[in-house]
Order: structure tokens, then C-alpha cells, then sequence
């Protein structure tokens, strides 16, 4: 399905992001990270976001980019890279702090990330932010 979506936004043009389904080629790419990073492949996840348009990804609305960085923050978690894990969700929070604070695929990501390094002043300010206790 990725393989078609991107077929249709290549010949839709790189210019072209539909307003109500921000289709194109950018929101392809984020959700074929999405696919590999729920598949457990964290490795070919972060490989792929390697490849990805920062132009293209940056036209994307706030709440796909916020997602596009937890799951590249969940791809470096899978990777054991704990520390870019952390800003990547920084970021995703600085992007819509909607996404991070309240929905289960940020807040469960703040959980799991408090279990490797709770230490991180960052982290701490993140999970205080949606409510999760010490």
C-alpha cells in the first residue's frame, strides 16, 4: 500500500499536499516510518527517516510532524539510542504538545523512556507536563 500511495504522490507532484488528508509525498513518509517503527524495526525505521525530505516533512500540519518524531523517538528507543529518544520527543513536544501530553502513543513513550533514564532533567519536565507522577 505504501508502495502505491507513493506512486499516487509522485505523480501528484512534490508541490501537492492535499488540505484535508495531507496527502502527498511527505505524509507517505511518515506513515511508512510509522508501519516499520509498529512492526519492532527500529533499525530500518531509522534508516528510512534517514531518506525523508526535511522540506517535504516541514509543509506536513504540526500534529503529523509531532507524530513523525515520537515514532522516530520509538525507533531510537528500539535502537537503545535513549538519549536522541528524549529529544526527538522534546521535540515532538515543542511541535504540538497536544499530541505528546495526551495521547497514548506520547504519554506510553514518556513511561517507557522514565524506565531507561529517569534522570533526564527533560524527561522529568515531559512527564510532569502530562501529568505522569515520579
Amino acid at each position: 500500500m505504501h508502495t502505491k500511495a507513493e506512486a499516487m504522490a509522485v505523480r501528484l507532484g512534490t508541490d501537492f499536499e492535499d488540505p484535508s488528508t495531507a496527502l502527498g509525498l511527505a505524509n507517505v513518509a511518515v506513515h511508512r516510518l510509522a508501519a516499520l517503527v509498529r512492526l519492532g524495526d527500529g533499525p530500518a525505521a531509522l534508516d528510512y527517516a534517514q531518506t525523508i525530505d526535511a522540506q517535504l516533512w516541514g509543509r506536513l500540519p504540526r500534529e503529523r510532524r509531532a507524530n513523525y518524531l515520537l515514532d522516530l523517538a520509538e525507533a531510537h528507543r528500539q535502537c537503545g539510542n535513549i538519549p536522541e529518544a528524549i529529544d526527538a520527543l522534546w521535540q515532538a513536544d515543542l511541535t504540538a504538545p497536544q499530541e505528546v501530553r495526551n495521547r497514548p502513543l506520547g504519554r506510553d513513550l514518556i513511561i517507557r523512556l522514565k524506565e531507561s533514564d529517569a534522570a533526564s532533567p527533560q524527561l522529568r519536565q515531559l512527564a510532569a507536563h502530562a501529568g505522569i507522577a515520579e
